[in-house]
């Protein structure tokens, strides 16, 4: 039965699926917390590796439990290889090979079951450790981490007894496959991250030279040309424009959905303004209305007032007229009385 792995980016989940058949094997579960960078059947096919953002490498079993985590890089796992436990014998390689020919790239072939499990990180470094027996226990005191120069750590390759490091800032770097060492770094190839390692097959022949044009490479040998597409980068490309383009649509649709919400706020709140400046403008109205009243009963009190205020005055006036008219009455009266008096007086 020959298995694949789905990962989900974004929720840090995976599942395995029957690619003869296509059947589901094991149900989508979560692997790392965040995005899945990457993941790799581990030697013999016996498990899974996988490695995510969490800066945690961790090996499954192939009904999804979980073998062991391990978190001894300070970065995000980007990629992960498997490889034999040694590199194969002089004797298995052309005599024309160098150091470097050999085995594919991933072939964990060799004795055994088992191999070494390799993990390149953003932090820099990549960690070996070997799992001799194949059963995916991640012994870090076994294990050792290896500083390499370039940046992120990309993507890695096996091919014969070398592994090579592809680096953020376009070198890559070959380490020897039994101590993991510097061979050697190959500078100003690439101008942008090497994204993708692999090895391509025997030319047939001596080859010549090499020729990048575009997503292709033309090999040259003393027998033909050929000519290789880097069928898997322009997958990942695409893969990547997709899920950018995704992204953005995602964002679209929420950007929209907030606008709408947005002008749904706005035209309620001018609604609610509306109908505040028009109650507004209403009680501006009645408080005029209540002015001129106030203001008319006012006017009227004070015509009163004032009409009340003249009758006072006339009658204060009449008073006084009638006090005089009284004052010379007694002095009238008091004048007759002395003058009858002296009369009678005079009779006596």
């Amino acid at each position: 039965m020959a298995l694949n792995s789905h990962l989900n980016r974004l929720d840090g989940k995976i599942a395995l699926y029957d690619t003869n058949t296509g059947d589901i094997k094991v149900k989508t579960f979560v692997a790392h917390q965040g995005e899945v960078l990457c993941i790799t059947p581990g030697p013999g096919n016996a498990y899974v590796i996988t490695g995510g953002v969490d800066f945690n490498a961790r090996s499954w079993q192939l009904n999804g439990n979980a073998i062991v985590a391990s978190k001894y890089h300070h970065g995000a796992v980007e990629c992960v290889l498997v490889t034999p436990l040694t590199a194969p014998p002089p004797s298995s390689r052309p005599a024309s090979a160098k150091p470097g020919a050999g085995a594919g790239a991933g072939d964990a072939g060799g004795a055994g079951t088992g191999g070494k499990i390799w993990t390149g990180s953003a932090d820099g470094t990549v960690f070996c450790w070997p799992d001799p027996e194949g059963k995916g226990q991640i012994n870090e005191a076994e294990g050792k981490s290896i500083k390499v120069e370039g940046g992120k750590v990309k993507s890695m390759a096996h091919s014969g007894d070398c592994v090579w490091v592809g680096m953020d800032d376009g070198r890559i770097n070959v380490l020897h496959l039994s101590d993991g060492s510097l061979v050697k770094s190959l500078k100003g190839t690439h101008s942008g991250p090497v994204l993708t390692l692999a090895k391509v097959a025997d030319q047939g022949g001596y080859v010549k030279g090499l020729l990048t044009i575009g997503w292709c490479v033309w090999a040259f040998n003393s027998a033909s040309t050929k000519v290789y597409t880097a069928e898997s980068i322009w997958h990942a490309e695409a893969a990547r424009a997709e899920g950018a383009l995704k992204a953005l649509e995602d964002t679209r649709a929420d950007m929209e959905s907030q606008l709408a919400k947005a002008r749904e706020e706005a035209n309620k709140a001018a609604m609610e303004a509306a109908a505040a400046r028009a109650a507004a403008e209403k009680a501006s109205q009645d408080g005029d209305e209540r002015v001129k009243e106030l203001q008319a009963k006012v006017d009227e009190l004070q015509s009163k007032l004032d009409a009340a205020n003249a009758e006072l005055e006339d009658v204060k006036r009449r008073l006084e007229e009638a006090e005089a008219a009284l004052v010379a009455a007694k002095e009238g009266a008091t004048k007759a009385g002395d003058s009858a008096a002296a009369e009678l007086s005079e009779a006596l």
